[in-house]
């Protein structure tokens, strides 16, 4: 008895877990339609205030080893309220309403690579994303009336193909990072048609063969991150500062861009520009006591022709341009309060209604007499400028030096004009102007710049805020034309 007994719990001892082996295999089993339903709530999870729309037809799944699955999506749609965010900055901005809820784009295809255990996608590749849409007359639009006859009346954008996948790199240590995933964007193309005071249709077009993958510079993730996760805690930001560390630094470098403009439908003017760049970054200032806020923006090599107008392809004939706008030092203290302003936005959904909106307006008081707590110093700059006719540099700085009436703006411009006799002689045997503007030109350089030994010339305007309703303009105090 003993002795069957051991048997019928060896037997169990075997059976039993076979059974709940084979119970638990089957329950980790997932079927195509499942996997399919499963990537599509995990990437919507993953975008607030976005949705991938794909119909069942439309979806092919394909195991291609364990627990990877390749799968494809074919003519679906993308729905984002992100371009409300647009239609926000311009109802505070320009005072208008009627810029356009852009929140469908079609897509052709997508192919992802998705693994089921990890919830990861390590590769994916899309095919013909865009929109093209025509703006709508509305009912009592004033656009119009705002922009003296001119409204915008269509809008393209259509990218090609999107590769992305991950490449185990790892970050550099360097004073440069390295991504650890290569994203690819290639034949962009970018389009606005709007009609003109004499209802003339111009249409500008902006085709971008291959975007190159960003280049991160070292940033803090805490910081980073603290702007999209809701459970991030407020980052330290004198850590940040200590470090050396930019919350932002993202470098984006574009091939040949070419420009189409066309009149009407039909063809008017063409170019291209060999190469641009753009740069972002909230970084530690130059002395690593404050952050500065700018972006920076380069061209190369612009050129654009129109048949029979010689003036438009010697005018475009830009070799190098470089314009940089950056502010700076902004305290730890003013920059988080900046920081909590743009996470608002970027987490408010649905987009904002008009408690949001008076939400982020008052923020923004906020942030105001933190800025001017910090005395930050705001710079434009255009340098170089190398044009086929000549060089020229200009600078812009600004400082607002208090909230009080009346405002003390302490701002100066300088404008470098380099070799200024063979610009001028340049532009008489090009022959481009009219004599009458010809003349203009002239009279406004002789009477506003400063001619020095060297050839060169410069115009030097400045605003102090120990003199109120004057400006100087070469040293020279001048009353200011705009004080009533």
């Amino acid at each position: 008895m003993k002795q069957k007994t051991h048997l019928i719990l060896f037997i169990a001892g075997l059976i039993i877990p076979a059974l709940l082996l084979l119970h638990c295999g089957k329950s980790r089993e997932i079927s195509n339609e499942q996997v399919a339903e499963e990537l599509l709530d995990f990437l919507n999870k993953q975008l607030p205030g976005s949705q991938l729309i794909v119909k069942p037809e439309n979806r092919i799944v394909e195991p291609i080893e364990k627990k990877h699955y390749r799968v494809t999506f074919k003519d679906f749609t993308f729905k984002t309220d992100l371009p409300g965010m647009v239609g926000l900055i311009s109802k505070l901005a320009i005072k208008t309403d009627d810029f356009p809820r852009l929140d469908s784009f079609r897509v052709e295809e997508a192919v992802m690579i998705y693994d089921v255990e990890t919830k990861d996608i390590p590769e994916y590749w899309l095919k013909n994303m865009g929109i093209d849409y025509e703006l709508p007359v509305l009912p009592g639009s004033n656009l119009k009336k705002k922009y003296q006859g001119g409204a915008i009346r269509k809008l393209l954008v259509n990218i090609g193909r999107i590769t992305h996948k991950k490449t185990g790199r790892k970050n550099a240590s360097s004073t440069r990072a390295l991504n650890p995933y290569d994203t690819t964007i290639e034949n962009v193309k970018l389009g606005l048609t709007v009609v003109t005071k004499q209802e003339d249709l111009i249409s500008v077009f902006l085709e971008i063969a291959k975007l190159e993958d960003p280049e991160i510079g070292q940033e803090d993730p805490d910081a980073f991150m603290y702007l999209f996760d809701n459970d991030a805690p407020e980052p330290d930001l004198n850590n940040t500062l200590k470090k050396g560390l930019a919350i932002a630094d993202v470098n984006f470098r574009v091939g040949r861009v070419k420009v189409s403009i066309e009149k009407n439908g039909a063809s008017w003017i063409d170019g291209a520009v060999e190469n641009v760049s753009y740069s972002l970054f909230i970084k530690p200032d130059k002395y690593g006591t404050g952050f500065r806020v700018g972006y920076t923006l380069g061209l190369k090599n612009l050129g654009m022709s129109m048949p029979g107008k010689k003036e438009v392809r010697l005018l475009s004939d830009l070799k190098d341009f470089r314009f940089d706008f950056f502010i700076e030092p902004i305290t730890p203290a003013a920059t988080l309060v900046g920081l909590k302003m743009f996470k608002t936005i970027l987490q408010l959904r649905p987009i904002p209604n008009n408690t949001s909106t008076q939400t982020i307006l008052f923020q923004a008081f906020q942030l105001l007499p933190e800025l001017i707590k910090s005395n930050p110093l705001a710079t434009y700059s255009i340098d170089p400028f190398k044009h086929y006719f000549g060089d020229l540099k200009a600078t812009l700085n600004v400082r607002l030096k208090s909230l009080f009436p009346p405002p003390k703006p302490e701002a100066t411009i300088k404008v470098d004009i380099f070799k200024i006799d063979e610009i001028l002689r340049k532009l008489k045997e090009a022959d481009v102007f009219s004599p009458s503007t010809m003349k203009t030109i002239l009279q406004t350089l002789e009477k506003y710049t400063v001619k020095e030994e060297n050839g060169d010339a410069t115009l030097t305007y400045e605003l102090k805020p120990d003199f109120p309703g004057k400006y100087f303009l070469n040293g020279n105090p001048m009353m200011n034309r705009l004080k009533k």
